[in-house]
């Protein structure tokens, strides 16, 4: 079905320009192309030896496509960084309690507003279930809300995994799962995209895993640490008596 009232004697170069490059290939097979114009879509096959195009209207298929490809499942997880070490150094009950609330309300508030439907599973954890379309709007952000629990200071980071790319909501939690581990492993702070069959794909970290007993608990001392030193302008650092190699090390470390 043809939807043009008015191509009748005109040049189909003039009517289609894209379809030179089907033309000018010289490829063995490629007879085959899709042509978008006024809102639909053909798949155009060249017969080259009759010097005839044959057009086939796509559009509705095309539509069914996008559409499915959009509303294909997507699993996350989401874990909050130094929960534990941060529950147990406190000494005020209220300020934590205040301090996760504030934490606890930006995510729910972020994965709503991106259409996700979230769940906390545990004080330290959830679970987000979305489709591909949304998610895309989360991995363009960058997950910002990464960047969100970050900046209030709290301590908290998040570490976040997502599955999709299988019809089967148990593989994707499971692909899910893993990559919430993997963020977890190296560091936290960090998203890490599980898409099935492929790559993962890293977002806020380090391209390559590294093996660590504890990341997010390494990370956050260090953080303390460099905290703690840098109110100061002199720094004794000292070693054991009689020292070896091992203590100077670590000293100049």
């Amino acid at each position: 079905r043809m939807n043009f009232p008015s191509i009748i004697d005109k040049n189909i170069m003039d009517v289609f320009p894209d379809i030179k490059k089907l033309i000018e290939t010289e490829e063995k097979g490629k007879n085959h192309t899709v042509l978008s114009s006024r809102n639909h879509n053909y798949e155009v096959e060249l017969l080259r030896d009759a010097n005839m195009f044959i057009f086939k209207d796509v559009t509705e298929l095309t539509k069914l496509t996008h559409l499915n490809e959009g509303n294909a499942p997507v699993i996350g997880y989401v874990s909050i960084d130094n929960y534990e070490d941060i529950l147990q150094s406190s000494t005020d009950d209220t300020k934590f309690s205040q301090i996760f609330y504030t934490t606890r309300m930006q995510i729910n508030k972020y994965f709503h507003e991106k259409g996700a439907l979230i769940r906390h599973l545990k004080d330290d954890k959830y679970m987000f279930i979305t489709n591909k379309n949304s998610y895309k709007s989360m991995y363009e952000d960058k997950f910002h809300i990464m960047e969100e629990v970050r900046n209030n200071q709290s301590g908290f980071t998040l570490s976040i995994g997502v599955g999709y790319g299988f019809p089967e909501y148990l593989k994707l939690s499971e692909l899910a799962s893993s990559a919430n581990d993997i963020a977890v492993s190296r560091g936290g702070d960090q998203a890490v995209i599980h898409p099935a069959k492929e790559n993962f794909i890293y977002i806020g970290g380090k391209s390559e895993l590294k093996n660590s007993r504890n990341k997010v608990k390494m990370r956050t001392y260090c953080d303390s640490f460099i905290s703690a030193i840098e109110n100061y302008k002199k720094i004794l650092i000292m070693g054991h008596t009689v020292a070896d190699f091992d203590a100077i090390g670590a000293s100049l470390g």
